[in-house]
């Protein structure tokens, strides 16, 4: 299974956690069903100095739980999360969307706003297995 191989825990809260696999690729988990604004800029912090401490380019966005984001918390995904990615050069995200209708229009609604220049790095997946055979070619 996928997640066995993300056995390195770099941070775990209620809301979310970081793993990495010890070959490149972080996993960022979301637990909590309803995202808002402070939970999405706890998540960032986290990321951030995962990437910084890792040195890892690689995401995987698990956001398979989420049924709904708040307004806020997609106009900060959409404009924020996506400046910072760039700044500390993520290479590849992999988006596992949400099982939830809501929640995976939310998140559809965040990549459809993306630049044609940014598509490539992008990618929504609907299983974790997906996204790491992806994200590992």
């Amino acid at each position: 299974m996928i997640n066995e191989k993300f056995d390195k825990l770099l941070f775990k809260s209620k809301e979310f956690a970081l793993r990495h696999d010890g070959e490149g690729v972080i996993l960022f988990e979301i637990f909590t069903k309803l995202i808002d604004l402070d939970i999405v800029k706890q998540q960032e912090t986290r990321l951030v100095a995962a990437i910084r401490t890792t040195g890892y380019r690689k995401v995987i966005s698990d956001t398979s739980r989420i049924k709904l984001m708040s307004q806020e918390a997609k106009d900060y995904t959409t404009d924020h999360i996506r400046n910072s990615r760039r700044r500390y050069h993520v290479s590849h995200n992999a988006v596992v969307l949400p099982k939830e209708v809501f929640g995976k229009w939310d998140l559809k609604s965040v990549q459809n706003s993306l630049p044609p220049e940014e598509e490539g790095y992008l990618k929504m997946f609907d299983d974790i297995e997906s996204a790491y055979d992806w994200i590992r070619n």
